[in-house]
């Protein structure tokens, strides 16, 4: 692959924007991404504080949870694609699967790291199960929570532009793959250079409301 200069990278990203020719690819990888990472969040999250509530659960899930996480899911994306098609649902299939589990061992993590008095607390004050999650686990592990939150935006990325190099029709992965079978090295670098400002904008959100909340447990 050619060196390319930054100032000829930095024209290139000016020039799809300008043009609008990178806005198509854009748009559908984050509707991928946005649908993904919000679902994975919606099922991890609940799930993650019932296990870390549960000493009966969190034995018979942890080993399962923990072997889930460290298969290459990322093998996994062309079974997605064969399942889902080529359209936006294979895409959020592979964001979900890639973000899910970090959310989920951070969220079991955080539930079981809050204080015992606290939850003592709230039998004394015979809290019901829903109270209990909604007001003392789930604030309790907000900080855990919102970690496994940040650590799923730079894997749900890699998702989206995996799912599109298997098959897609539109999408940043497959921008990039275009770009290497026509030797377009700017565009490769100029894509390359937009998933990195995304996940630093991206995680950077996450990491303001981190900091709020370990303010907030201080």
């Amino acid at each position: 692959m050619t060196v390319v200069a930054p100032t000829t990278i930095g024209q290139t990203l000016s020039e799809v924007f300008r043009t609008g020719s990178i806005w198509p690819d854009l748009t559908i990888s984050m509707q991928g991404f946005a649908a993904g990472y919000a679902l994975a969040a919606a099922v991890a999250i609940p799930l993650g504080l019932f296990i870390g509530a549960s000493t009966l659960a969190y034995r018979w899930a942890n080993p399962w949870v923990n072997a889930l996480y460290a298969t290459p899911i990322v093998g996994l994306a062309p079974l997605f694609i064969i399942i889902f098609g080529f359209g936006l649902q294979a895409k959020v299939a592979v964001v979900v699967a890639l973000c899910v589990f970090p959310i989920l061992i951070n969220t079991v993590s955080g539930a079981r790291a809050v204080s015992v008095d606290h939850k003592e607390l709230a039998v004394v004050f015979q809290a019901s199960k829903l109270e209990t999650f909604g007001r003392v686990l789930f604030p309790g592990a907000m900080p855990f929570i919102l970690t496994g939150l940040r650590l799923a935006i730079g894997r749900g990325l890699i998702g989206v532009v995996v799912a599109d190099l298997f098959g897609a029709s539109a999408g940043l992965g497959l921008n990039l793959q275009r770009s290497a079978q026509s030797f377009d090295t700017a565009n490769i670098f100029a894509v390359t250079v937009l998933l990195a400002f995304l996940g630093i904008a991206l995680t950077s959100i996450i990491e303001f409301f981190e900091r709020r909340a370990y303010r907030g447990m201080a």
